[in-house]
């Protein structure tokens, strides 16, 4: 889940550290001075959003001492304990997140990782099975892992692959290479011996099958079997490619009337 913890983690921070200059301001007035209505309710917020990210951050160390403070804002809470527990609070979870990592999404391809539809809204509908490696190429891309993005969009390009032979009435086949030999021995059929509807699609087959041929020669085959590495920046032309690919290729797949989308 995608979560923007810098704007969370910068005001919890900023809010920690002025109320903890501000209780003790307080201790040097009076230590044993309960707090007033208006801290006590700063404390109760800042627990709030403290708690928020303490939970989804897996902060342990962190949460106990929330929980102490929380039952000491319903009492008399003196304000030298009041500083010390905030100021506790606040080392505990700077400690802690100096073990907890995140990635940095580049806000250019934002997109690819929060986008559900990243080859249209059409493609629920023709290729329901595609869509899990679609949104998982596009959050790979986003995150920088090139070679696992074009991994995805293999699947994604082998669901287009099906789809056509469906089309063409070919069975099924254990490979790229038994479909591909099928299309093209049906395209290879005498002209005499072809449909009407065949005849009229004939170069849109043609086309969609050499543009699998070279998929499958340029960028199938090297990533799956382990022959190179795609950076980042191939990886988003080959995820374009593909998607224009699908697009394409959508229109004269009749597909299955649901998908696994609600």
């Amino acid at each position: 889940m995608l979560k923007q913890y810098s704007t969370i983690f910068a005001t919890l921070m900023v809010n920690a550290a002025d109320l903890e200059n501000c209780l003790y301001a307080d201790r040097l007035d009076d230590p044993v001075q309960p707090c007033g209505s208006e801290t006590l309710e700063r404390i109760s917020g800042l627990l709030v959003l403290a708690k928020k990210m303490a939970d989804e951050l897996l902060l342990d160390a962190s949460i106990p001492l929330m929980e102490r403070i929380a039952a000491k804002v319903s009492e008399a809470y003196p304000a030298e304990d009041a500083y010390r527990d905030i100021s506790d609070l606040r080392s505990r979870i700077q400690d802690q997140l100096k073990s907890r990592y995140f990635y940095f999404v580049p806000p250019a391809r934002l997109g690819y990782y929060r986008d559900k539809q990243l080859f249209g809204q059409s493609m629920e509908i023709a290729f329901p099975t595609a869509l899990d490696d679609i949104e998982d190429a596009g959050k790979c891309l986003a995150l920088g892992q090139g070679t696992a993005c074009v991994m995805h969009l293999m699947r994604v390009m082998e669901a287009g692959l099906k789809a056509l032979a469906k089309e063409l009435g070919i069975p099924y086949a254990p490979s790229w290479e038994a479909y591909l030999t099928q299309i093209q021995t049906k395209i290879g059929l005498p002209r005499k011996r072809k449909s009407a509807i065949w005849k009229r699609n004939e170069p849109f087959f043609r086309d969609l099958s050499g543009d699998l041929m070279t998929v499958k020669q340029a960028w199938r085959n090297p990533t799956m079997h382990i022959v190179r590495r795609y950076p980042v920046e191939e990886a988003e032309e080959i995820f374009r490619a593909v998607r224009r690919f699908m697009q394409h290729l959508e229109p004269r797949i009749k597909g299955p009337a649901s998908s696994r989308r609600a």
